[in-house]
C-alpha cells in the first residue's frame, strides 16, 4: 500500500540549520528566562541575599535583569558567533536615513499606548496583575529602579521577538509566513496575562512586525512597548488603592 506522505532523507541544509538555531534558541532561552525566576531555587536565593523589606521589589527587578541576559544577550550572542548574523541584520541598528520615521512611528504608537492605559487604568483586572511589583510604599527612588529594569527586560524582550525570531525567517519562508510564526509565539507567551492581553499581542505583534522589517530595526518595537509598560505602571500605581506614592 503506498504510504500518503512519504517519509523523505533529511538534509540539514543550510536554511534547515537556521531554523533550527532561530528556533531552538528562542524556545531554549524563553523557557530558561520563565522557570527559571518561578523556580524555588530563584525565590530561596532571593530569599537568602535580599532583606526581607525589599524582597519583593527586588526579587522582580532582578528577574528582568537575568530576562535582559536570557532574552537579548545571550540569543544575539548566539546568532552573531553560531549563525554569523551581523547585529545590523538581526535589527539591531538606528538608520540615519530612517530616524524621522522611527522617531514619528515610535511617538504615535507611544501616545496611542498611554491613551489606552489612560482609559483602562481603573479597570479592576489589570489592577489584579498591575503594578507587578506590589508593594505598598513607593517614593521616585523606586520608580526610576523599576522603569530602568523594564527597560532592560523590554530590550531584550525584543532583540528576541522582533530580532532573533523575525529577521532571519524572512528569507526562508517569506514576509507572511514569517510574521505568522513570529506573532503566533508571541501571542503563545502572553498566555499567563490573560485573554484580553493574549488577544492584544496578536494585533501589535503583527503591527510591530511590518514596522520593525520597514525600518530593519527593532527600536520602534522597544520604544511602542516601553511607553506601553511605563505608562500602564504609573497609571496603575496611581490608581492602586493599597499603594502610596511619596517624594522621598
Amino acid at each position: 500500500m503506498e504510504q500518503l506522505y512519504p517519509i523523505q532523507a533529511f538534509e540539514l541544509d543550510q536554511n534547515n540549520s537556521i531554523v533550527f538555531l532561530v528556533l531552538g534558541t528562542t524556545l531554549f532561552c524563553y523557557i530558561t528566562y520563565w522557570f527559571f525566576i518561578h523556580s524555588t531555587i530563584f525565590k530561596k536565593r532571593c530569599d537568602t541575599f535580599l532583606k526581607k523589606e525589599t524582597l519583593p521589589f527586588y526579587r522582580i527587578v532582578i528577574g528582568r535583569y537575568f530576562g535582559f541576559l536570557m532574552l537579548g544577550v545571550i540569543p544575539l550572542s548566539l546568532l552573531y558567533v553560531v549563525g554569523k548574523f551581523s547585529l545590523a541584520s538581526l535589527g539591531i541598528q538606528f538608520s540615519a536615513a530612517q530616524a524621522s520615521f522611527n522617531i514619528t512611528a515610535s511617538l504615535i504608537l507611544g501616545i496611542l499606548a498611554i491613551s489606552i492605559n489612560w482609559f483602562r487604568r481603573k479597570n479592576e483586572n489589570n489592577l489584579l496583575t498591575y503594578p507587578q511589583i506590589r508593594i505598598k510604599n513607593w517614593n521616585i527612588s523606586l520608580v526610576l529602579k523599576n522603569s530602568i529594569s523594564w527597560g532592560f527586560y523590554l530590550l531584550g524582550y525584543e532583540i528576541l521577538f522582533r530580532g532573533v525570531l523575525l529577521f532571519p525567517l524572512v528569507p526562508i519562508f517569506g514576509l507572511y509566513p514569517a510574521i505568522a510564526i513570529n506573532t503566533i509565539i508571541y501571542s503563545l507567551v502572553h498566555i499567563p496575562k490573560g485573554l484580553g492581553e493574549t488577544l492584544g499581542s496578536i494585533l501589535l505583534g503583527i503591527v510591530l512586525c511590518i514596522l520593525t522589517l520597514k525600518t530593519g530595526s527593532i527600536f520602534i518595537a522597544f520604544m511602542a512597548h516601553l511607553f506601553l509598560a511605563i505608562s500602564n505602571f504609573l497609571f496603575s500605581l496611581q490608581q492602586h488603592r493599597k499603594m502610596n506614592f511619596s517624594k522621598i
